[in-house]
């Protein structure tokens, strides 16, 4: 189908684009201690950003971390900027092995660290080739060091860590019943870690101010109701082989399933679709051979991706699915009574394409989809090409 590269190219350019930066409303700190308001540009990547846009009365302006000492990123996630040390030592086998990290070590830069926990003692993180975690207690910004060494093992190379991060967080959280004993049992994550200074931070009779949230995958039920157009090209061996036909408008309805990303970075979604359509072609004026009228109902399910191009409240996005229908209703007739040329299929099956836009809960979409199995026949052997148009309506809103 002549369509088809065309519209995955189009696709190919959209996700391209979308993997560059995502932009969301935020704030900077400037180094006179002002806060500016506007809008804020991140590169897409779960690494910690190395600088960052500012976009404000239509101007773009470029920030490193050593020329603002915070900035905030939508609602959920805080950054400051500082000089520190930064372990750039391998922390698997993998890394070990890699030439990139011969000769790597701690080296003195200025980054940004993402704000985990903000009280009495905070905690913050780095994502650069691992993650890396820093404490800050009496205005002294310690990291935490989780030493790695390469071992020999009978079945080949492994690593031995070395929790130096215990012993640092011991000589710190002291007289605290709450907090002392959890010291041993945390790992290196920041939600393990996370607790810990929490605990720390009570004891001291202090509610920490900020809390990074840690979402997860969120599950987004929709529903979605609409029109779809559809038209059928005939290559079958007889006659009536090689005729299109364009089909009436009919109503598309169902449900969605939608597996959102938890990480910030991240605009992927996947996708699961029940819904119903029915495609419906008439000869309003047959002759005893060329008379058809085709009436079929299907229930579809439908698995795909989704990759929303910015964040914020309004949302576009496009997406690419395949999926496999049944039909429930079958109702036709295809040339001579005597000598019918179409046998109607059970089952269909189709790949589509779509673009959309989603405003809080409500969202509009434009589907194409390519379909085939509409008929058993040899000699009516048919693709189905359906344009949908739906409103989208989210039924639950996760919780952030």
């Amino acid at each position: 189908m002549k369509s088809y590269p065309v519209l995955v190219a189009l696709l190919v350019i959209a996700c391209n684009a979308s993997a560059q930066f995502i932009t969301e409303e935020g704030l900077i700190v400037n180094q006179a201690g002002d806060t500016l308001r506007g809008q804020v540009r991140i590169p897409r990547s779960d690494k910690t950003p190395t600088s960052i846009e500012f976009i404000r009365d239509g101007k773009t302006t470029r920030y490193r971390p050593d020329e603002i000492p915070y900035f905030r990123f939508g609602n959920d996630a805080s950054y400051i900027g500082v000089i520190t040390d930064v372990d750039k030592t391998p922390k698997t086998v993998k890394q070990f092995d890699d030439p990139s990290f011969v000769g790597t070590s701690v080296k003195r830069d200025t980054v940004f660290l993402s704000i985990a926990v903000l009280g009495k003692m905070s905690l913050f993180k780095l994502v650069d080739n691992n993650n890396l975690y820093y404490v800050r207690f009496n205005d002294k910004l310690t990291p935490l060091t989780l030493r790695v060494q390469l071992v020999n093992l009978p079945n080949g190379n492994g690593i031995a860590t070395y929790d130096v991060y215990k012993d640092q967080l011991k000589s710190v959280i002291t007289n605290c019943p709450q907090a002392e004993p959890w010291i041993d049992k945390t790992d290196y994550t920041q939600a393990s870690l996370s607790k810990l200074i929490l605990k720390f931070n009570a004891c001291q009779g202090e509610t920490s101010s900020f809390i990074q949230k840690q979402p997860g995958a969120k599950l987004i039920i929709s529903a979605f109701g609409g029109v779809v157009s559809s038209s059928l090209n005939n290559s079958g061996e007889t006659p009536p082989a090689k005729v299109s036909y364009s089909g009436s408008t009919k109503a598309i309805a169902g449900l969605g399933f939608e597996i959102a990303a938890g990480k910030m970075q991240k605009r992927l979604s996947l996708l699961g679709e029940v819904l119903t359509y029915s495609v419906e072609f008439t000869n309003k004026n047959p002759t005893p051979t060329t008379g058809y009228f085709y009436d079929l109902s299907y229930v579809r399910i439908n698995l795909g991706a989704r990759i929303y191009l910015t964040g914020g409240e309004i949302k576009p996005y496009v997406q690419a699915g395949v999926g496999m229908g049944r039909a429930y209703k079958s109702t036709y007739f295809s040339g001579q009574p005597a000598n019918q040329s179409f046998i109607p299929a059970k089952g269909e099956s189709g790949l589509h394409f779509a673009a959309g836009v989603k405003y809080r809960r409500l969202g509009l979409q434009v589907r194409y989809e390519r379909s085939g199995g509409f008929s058993e026949s040899r000699a009516f052997v048919t693709k189905v090409t359906n344009l949908s148009g739906m409103l989208t309506f989210d039924l639950n809103k996760p919780k952030e």
